[in-house]
């Protein structure tokens, strides 16, 4: 299979990026309309529906037992939208606002890559704006763990309980560097792209 055209890889992945670029679409519209719809309390307030944190794993284990030989790595509990709106009105505002921003951001990467890949499709991918479309992928990816705190720090308000598992990750900050590598190595790739197409234009001036 080649490895640019209409029958090549590249043109399979453009139709699935295309395919979810669509669909992702319609977020913008869905969820703004649907957070602004439970601010307003049209929902069913006797189904729990809220916001997934993380929690303090030490404190769910009941004192009775040896901790000593057990490691409950992660647990999760749900936060109603009532109890937040009528506890903290203010942070669900941020919080909404947070997810806002966050799927805009997925929106624009995801452009970015479905950009990428139609050029690919049509042979032309040594060219400037591509090097530029790689280089934000690899900023957006870069941004994922920060981002991933920043909405700690929101989920922090919410309710106490939250707040002992926020401190832990504070401490732990500087572990968790899976996307900052990988966003490195996608920017790493651009600038050997961007030296690619440097080539490229220097060949088409010698003929």
């Amino acid at each position: 299979m080649d490895a640019l055209g209409k029958k090549s890889a590249a043109y399979i992945c453009y139709l699935i990026v295309n395919i979810s670029w669509y669909i992702s679409c319609l977020f913008p519209i869905i969820v703004p309309f649907g957070l602004l719809n439970i601010y307003l309390g049209n929902h069913n307030p006797e189904m729990v529906f809220g916001v997934t944190v993380p929690v303090d794993t030490s404190e769910l284990l009941p004192d009775a037992i040896d901790k000593s030989y057990l490691a409950m790595k992660s647990a999760q509990v749900m936060i109603d939208f009532n109890y937040i709106i009528s506890n903290s009105p203010a942070s669900y505002i941020a919080w909404a606002l947070f997810i806002c921003i966050a799927i805009g951001l997925m929106l624009f990467g995801l452009y970015q890559l479905r950009a990428l890949l139609k050029t690919a499709v049509h042979e032309t991918v040594f060219n400037k704006a591509n090097v530029c479309r790689i280089k934000t992928i690899a900023i957006l990816i870069i941004l994922i763990e920060p981002l991933s705190w920043i909405y700690s720090f929101i989920a922090a308000s919410f309710d106490p309980i939250v707040e002992m598992k926020f401190e832990l990750q504070i401490l732990l900050i500087g572990l968790n560097f899976g996307y900052f590598l990988v966003g490195l190595l996608i920017y790493s790739l651009a600038t050997v792209f961007e030296r690619g197409y440097e080539i490229y234009q220097e060949q088409k001036l010698t003929v």
